[in-house]
């Protein structure tokens, strides 16, 4: 099995990476684990023909990334998932497909046919996280659906 996370932006060497990285090394005994950094497009907020056409590109690399996957994808207006719930589903579609990718929009939100193209969306919470936060929080509980310590 390979599971690809997909996140806007660059790499940067922050605490938040190091959580990432803890747990894609865990995550790493269960599966062939990939974290993709994509373009995030710089645009101006106001302008709204520049910020639909940046989040339309961030969209088709991402579409094209996960084209041969189940996409999960994280969405502030999605519903919320309780863990278990998050762990039921997950291990559904690990049942049925070699290749799960999941993806988080940038900075911007995320493009109307990047929703239309998920196979499953959901929030992490009602509460605002930066995408590089949201990605970490994401890849622990994927790392806590095949970590049976957590079963409890």
């Amino acid at each position: 099995m390979t599971i690809d996370f997909i996140i806007p932006g660059k790499k940067k060497n922050t605490f938040v990476e190091q959580g990432m990285n803890e747990y894609l090394k865990r995550l790493s005994k269960y599966a062939k684990v990939n974290l993709i950094y994509i373009q995030e497009r710089k645009v101006d907020p106001d302008n709204k023909k520049m910020l639909d056409n940046a989040l339309s590109d961030e969209a088709d690399e991402i579409i094209k990334l996960s084209s041969n996957s189940y996409l999960f994808l994280l969405d502030t207006h999605a519903s919320q998932l309780s863990t278990s719930d998050f762990k039921e589903s997950f291990q559904q579609v690990c049942k049925t497909h070699g290749k799960i990718s999941f993806a988080v929009g940038s900075s911007y939100g995320l493009s109307d046919k990047l929703r239309k193209r998920a196979d499953q969306i959901f929030s992490l919470s009602k509460m605002t996280f930066t995408h590089y936060l949201a990605m970490m929080l994401l890849i622990e509980q994927v790392y806590r659906c095949f970590n049976r310590s957590y079963d409890k």
